[in-house]
């Protein structure tokens, strides 16, 4: 299980982007419900925005996705679960949420969490630093109690395990791509 996440800005166009089934690379969309708020997707991301602009959050909300090995299946109890588990290791699981469960051609079920991040009671957004480690613990937990084939991270190694080998990142893709190095 990998479980990914980034602050970001603009509810509106993040609603959109999940629960938008004309998408050609969305074979199936579910909408699964909202957590701590209730009405229409439309007005709850309008009132989430008038909320952020009230703070000086400069990215208010945090995605998250919950991606499983194409071979691996959950129940819906298990999704349930894992939503609630990761909202809870992610210090969010107070706070008003949107989660939709996509279906990609070749890819499998995911799920998509949507959070807003601003405090209703202090006003104030949640803190997302060092999220990658939240994430990273949350997903071997639940790997642990799905009975599900472990992914190897870097942070939570098993008992005698090495760490493994740090990859490229993004920028010095981009710079051996310019440069034409392999």
């Amino acid at each position: 299980m990998i479980i990914q996440g980034v602050s970001r800005s603009n509810a509106v166009q993040g609603f959109w982007y999940l629960l938008d089934k004309k998408r050609p690379d969305n074979e199936k969309v579910k909408f699964l419900g909202f957590a701590n708020t209730d009405g229409h997707y439309k007005d709850i991301a309008q009132e989430w925005e008038a909320i952020a602009l009230g703070t000086h959050a400069e990215k208010p909300f945090y995605h998250a996705s919950i991606n499983l090995r194409d071979d691996e299946k959950l129940t819906p109890e298990q999704w349930e679960r894992a939503i609630q588990h990761t909202a809870e290791r992610l210090g969010l699981s107070q706070n008003e949420y949107l989660a939709v469960m996509h279906e990609k051609e070749g890819r499998g079920e995911h799920v998509h969490l949507f959070f807003n991040r601003i405090s209703l009671e202090t006003g104030h957004a949640i803190n997302m630093g060092w999220d990658y480690m939240k994430r990273e613990r949350a997903a071997r937990e639940l790997e642990k109690e799905f009975g599900l084939e472990r992914v190897k991270g870097g942070l939570y190694l098993e008992k005698g395990e090495k760490r493994p080998e740090r990859g490229p990142i993004d920028r010095e893709v981009d710079e051996a791509n310019r440069k034409g190095v392999n």
